[in-house]
């Protein structure tokens, strides 16, 4: 009986965790087509007329996993503060209009991103 009710809890636990997971990555979804998806495009290769125009990242490529890889921090610091080149702002800074738990999240999104391109591509 102990055992079966324990079982019971986990499995509970479980599944209340995955929904959890599901809502934030349904969050950082939405951020990303909402503040995002216009420049980098809906999978981050920025095939986008406007990312060719804008010469936005392609968040898969080689040369930004090499930059950046599975790096949180500095990926939350450029969604925060943005990207500037010289005197020219190339990415707004989202710290005003975003959480820091969504700013995370949406980190964590990039990353999936990538990892989601290099699965279709082997």
């Amino acid at each position: 009986m102990k055992k079966t009710m324990l079982t019971a809890i986990c499995v509970l636990a479980l599944a209340l965790g995955a929904g959890a997971a599901t809502q934030v990555d349904r969050k950082a979804q939405s951020n990303w087509d909402k503040h995002c998806s216009f420049c980098h495009g809906e999978d981050g290769k920025a095939r986008t007329m406007i990312a060719r125009k804008i010469n936005a990242a392609d968040l898969t490529s080689e040369k930004i996993q090499r930059k950046f890889g599975d790096n949180q921090e500095e990926l939350m610091k450029i969604i925060s503060d943005g990207l500037s080149k010289g005197d020219k702002n190339i990415m707004k800074p989202l710290n005003k209009k975003l959480k820091k738990e969504e700013i995370e999240s949406l980190a964590l999104y990039v990353i999936k991103l990538s990892d989601k391109a290099h699965q279709k591509s082997k």
